[in-house]
């Protein structure tokens, strides 16, 4: 005759009477067969939905059955056509492996230790793509510009990192322009924007009090602009200030300019880049470098980006170098930041500066293995290198997988 122990514990009743051994009774199981826990095959899935993801993949919705039979161990999802299967604890369940282009329903299937239960009704039918659902994404903003006597531009602001896209969907970018030769705010260099990451445009050059009438109070950015040199104590010694912080899941990058020698005629600091800070003025005759940005090999070459720009000033002093990765170098009337770089501009030695910062970039990256982009506009460059595919963004567009 099975007693207790043979069945196992089921819920309250088999765990307040198995320590007494013995029979179930017929009131034991009638309890069992009332809350549908009587040991045996569990109840078929109740379907969900099924839906595409991209790269091959779909994920399938279902609700557990009431009758679990004593406990379910795991779920079974099959695909039809092709009996691909996938298993999970729970709803929903991920499939891999299928084919782009075909089309698709499911069925679950609740196992335990007594068996599997028939299969749940089929899903609603979804087509595959073998599009790319994570991205590697470089963005990078406009470099500052810088006027005349100034310091060097700041790098635009530069994002890096992995972003998790959907099929079907079109996501915008926007590629910043560097900012002007100006002694106010339109030196700023303009944002890059992948989706709903923003990369922050560099900051201006600063230009000394006495050729501008007001304070220095234009420097921040994605890097902050280097600060003029400094003929008064009421002008600042610092570089302005690195805005750039974390966006859109992409880690930011962003350092402070330098500063220029206070109460000194001659040099001025370095814009700074997105590796390093800009460097400061410590010598009348020498103005500072720029600071280096930071290098990647997304677009298949290894190359830096978001470089500050060197130093100008007045006199003999010597030009501050830019930063590697596009930041100009100062010179007689400034030097522009590379194109496509983020670099800030090189700052000038006379009164009217012509350096304007390097415009910005946006870079897409992932397996060749995934399908190519469905569309995009703005013309990017597109290649295949060390087994990806590049996405290369010189003006603003769309792209959709």
């Amino acid at each position: 005759m099975r007693t207790r122990a043979n069945y196992g514990v089921v819920g309250s009743v088999a765990t307040a009477n198995l320590s007494g051994g013995g029979i179930y009774t017929s009131f034991d199981q009638q309890i069992l067969k009332k809350t549908q826990n009587w040991l045996g095959v569990p109840g078929n899935p109740t379907i969900g939905t099924a839906t595409g993801i991209g790269g091959g993949s779909a994920t399938v919705s279902f609700t557990a059955p009431t009758s679990t039979g004593g406990g379910i161990s795991f779920y079974t999802v099959t695909s039809n056509p092709g009996n691909i299967t996938a298993t999970g604890s729970s709803s929903p369940i991920t499939v891999t492996g299928l084919t782009s282009g075909v089309s698709y329903t499911f069925t679950v299937q609740a196992v335990n230790t007594f068996g599997t239960s028939l299969p749940s009704g089929s899903s609603n039918s979804v087509i595959t793509t073998n599009a790319p659902n994570s991205l590697t994404v470089l963005v990078v903003a406009g470099g500052g510009g810088a006027s005349g006597y100034s310091g060097g531009g700041g790098a635009g602001g530069l994002l890096y990192g992995t972003y998790s896209v959907s099929s079907g969907v079109g996501y915008t970018v926007t590629v910043g322009a560097g900012g002007a030769a100006a002694e106010n705010s339109n030196s700023i260099g303009s944002n890059s924007v992948f989706a709903t990451a923003t990369a922050k445009g560099g900051g201006g050059g600063g230009s000394p009090v006495w050729a501008t009438g007001a304070p220095q109070t234009w420097q921040t950015g994605g890097s902050g602009g280097g600060s003029a040199y400094s003929s008064s104590s009421s002008e600042p010694s610092t570089g302005g200030s690195a805005t750039q912080g974390n966006s859109g899941g992409l880690t930011g990058y962003g350092n402070n300019g330098g500063g220029g020698i206070n109460g000194a005629l001659g040099s001025a600091g370095g814009g700074g880049g997105a590796g390093q800070a800009g460097f400061t003025s410590t010598n009348s005759t020498i103005s500072a470098k720029g600071g280096d940005g930071l290098q990647y090999d997304i677009s298949g070459t290894s190359t830096y980006y978001a470089g500050g720009g060197g130093g100008g000033g007045y006199g003999s002093a010597t030009p501050g170098a830019g930063g590697l990765g596009g930041g100009g170098t100062g010179a007689g009337n400034g030097s522009p930041g590379t194109v496509n770089t983020g670099g800030g501009a090189g700052g000038a030695f006379g009164s009217s500066g012509s350096g304007t910062g390097g415009s910005g970039i946006v870079i897409i990256s992932y397996p060749s293995t995934y399908d190519a982009a469905v569309s995009t506009t703005g013309s990017p460059t597109v290649s295949v290198s060390g087994g990806n595919r590049i996405y290369k963004f010189t003006s603003s567009g769309s792209i959709t997988f």
